[in-house]
């Protein structure tokens, strides 16, 4: 999966975890999901639409680590993001099925990392918020 990494909610982490404050399991959940799934919509938002397989294809990752992915599922019908994301060079097809096609270069046309520049600073706070409202701060 071509994906955006957050790493606001790690800073959250570390600065919690200086002031003497554990965080459950529950509640680092919960502000990853709420924070995902806001930096997702964004994305959706952000993606030019000819079919919409792309913008129907793009998830939120399970939670790993502390982390969560949001993307493209590469599975699906959304598996050229990356090309769309940051174009591609004119080339021919070298095995396969369709050995010997060329194939025409594209321009990138981005919209993975336009929406993380752009709310960023909001799915921090959102997490940020999630963390506040379950600790009672």
């Amino acid at each position: 999966m071509m994906a955006i990494q957050m790493t606001g909610m790690q800073q959250i982490m570390q600065q919690v975890n200086q002031m003497g404050q554990r965080i459950n399991r529950d509640v680092t959940i919960k502000a990853l999901q709420q924070g995902g799934n806001f930096m997702r919509d964004k994305v959706k938002e952000n993606v030019s639409v000819l079919t919409g397989d792309l913008k129907a294809s793009i998830i939120t990752s399970e939670i790993e680590n502390n982390q969560i992915a949001i993307g493209p599922d590469q599975q699906g019908d959304g598996f050229y993001g990356h090309i769309l994301e940051f174009g591609r060079k004119p080339g021919v097809v070298k095995t396969g099925k369709y050995k010997g096609f060329k194939y025409p270069g594209m321009s990138p046309s981005p919209f993975m990392g336009p929406a993380y520049e752009n709310n960023k600073e909001a799915v921090e706070r959102i997490m940020a918020n999630v963390i506040k409202r379950e600790l009672k701060l």
